[in-house]
Order: C-alpha cells, then sequence, then structure tokens
C-alpha cells in the first residue's frame, strides 16, 4: 500500500504524482515482496 497526503493548497495531481512515485521506485528496487 502506498500513500501520500494533500495538504490545503497542493493540488489533487501532485498528491497523485507524489505517491505513484513511490510505487516506481519501489517496483524499480529489486526488493523482495512476500504475501506475509
Amino acid at each position: 500500500v502506498f500513500t501520500a497526503f494533500g495538504m490545503r493548497g497542493k493540488p489533487s495531481q501532485d498528491v497523485v504524482s507524489e505517491v505513484v512515485n513511490f510505487a516506481e521506485d519501489f517496483l524499480t528496487s529489486g526488493a523482495a515482496v512476500d504475501r506475509f
């Protein structure tokens, strides 16, 4: 689960871009993923 929070005056597009960047960084990191 990736999370980003908005704040007053921060456009929703910026919040979405932030969480997408977090997800892309994780997916390209090669970190192990397990269901537990």
